[in-house]
Parts: structure tokens; C-alpha cells; sequence
């Protein structure tokens, strides 16, 4: 069992049984608890922009 502190809220957190991650962002260690891991997932969809090429004409928004 291993406890990491949230980088955001600095709740203390076991990603094995609770969830969450824990990674790098870049050069600078990251772990986010199930509460911001969450939040953060929603407010990417949520700002997710549509991709779109140019040269074939192909669209894709944000809902697929």
C-alpha cells in the first residue's frame, strides 16, 4: 500500500484502492486523488476543441 499526497488539495490518497494517478507532468512528479483526477478529466471534455483536417475535409467535435 502505497500513500501519496494530492498535488492539488494535498489530501493524502492510495491509488491502488481508491484510484487516482500518479505520473509526471513533464519534468515535475504529479498524483492526483479520484476527486481531482475526476475534475480534471470533465474540464479537458469540456474545453476538448474539434479536430478537423484541412486537406481531406474530415471533422471530428467534441462528442465523437
Amino acid at each position: 500500500m502505497s500513500i501519496y499526497t494530492c498535488t492539488i488539495c494535498s489530501g493524502p490518497f492510495d491509488p491502488a484502492s481508491e484510484g487516482g494517478i500518479v505520473g509526471d507532468v513533464g519534468i515535475l512528479p504529479t498524483a492526483f486523488c479520484p476527486t481531482w483526477r475526476a475534475g480534471l478529466w470533465d474540464l479537458h471534455e469540456q474545453l476538448r476543441l474539434p479536430v478537423c483536417c484541412e486537406q481531406c475535409d474530415w471533422c471530428e467535435d467534441a462528442d465523437g
